[in-house]
């Protein structure tokens, strides 16, 4: 597989591209909301956040966010996702869909998406969009060295200045 540096407009593109053993397969993300730095070729695109009002409504959603995912809030999230939300191979996933699939296995894909975010985020330049975007990434080993999964939560600032949850991409999806 040919791993190149491309960026996601939804799910799909990044689940076929980036999951299985391709991009930032270090894993030494901050633990926090703020910008971090990756590795290697087929990192996400970094980009510059242009004013402090993108990255104050940043931090205020990103508290609000590992909030309610900390404590399970599904209508908090719910307030929080993107219409078009993306979940793994699902183009636009309901919210059912995704609590139903974050419950999986008693929780374990909550478990996961809080591994995720707790390896911070960093801008992310969404591609066919102008708007500020935010992703949290983490590698997961697949059990045979030197493959490596990723787990990918996207967010978007919206046309009016909110940011969103735009996607959630797990291994095996």
């Amino acid at each position: 597989m040919i791993c190149r540096s491309i960026g996601a407009a939804s799910a799909l593109i990044i689940a076929t591209s980036f999951l299985y053993g391709c991009g930032d397969t270090d894993g030494n993300a901050e633990r926090t909301g703020a910008d971090t730095s990756t590795t290697g070729s087929a990192s996400p695109a970094a980009v510059t956040e242009s004013s402090d009002s993108v990255s104050a409504a940043w931090g205020e959603f990103w508290n609000g966010f590992r909030d309610a995912v900390r404590r399970r809030d599904s209508a908090a999230l719910v307030g929080m996702m993107s219409p078009g939300f993306s979940y793994g191979t699902v183009p636009v996933a309901t919210p059912e869909v995704v609590f139903r699939e974050l419950a999986y296995n008693g929780g374990e894909n909550w478990r996961v998406l809080d591994r995720t975010l707790d390896r911070g985020t960093r801008p992310y330049d969404l591609p066919a969009s102008d708007r500020p975007g935010r992703v949290a990434i983490d590698s997961l080993p697949c059990g045979t060295a030197p493959c490596r999964y990723q787990s990918w939560a996207l967010f978007e600032q919206d046309t009016g200045g909110r940011w969103r949850w735009l996607a959630l991409i797990f291994p095996g999806d």
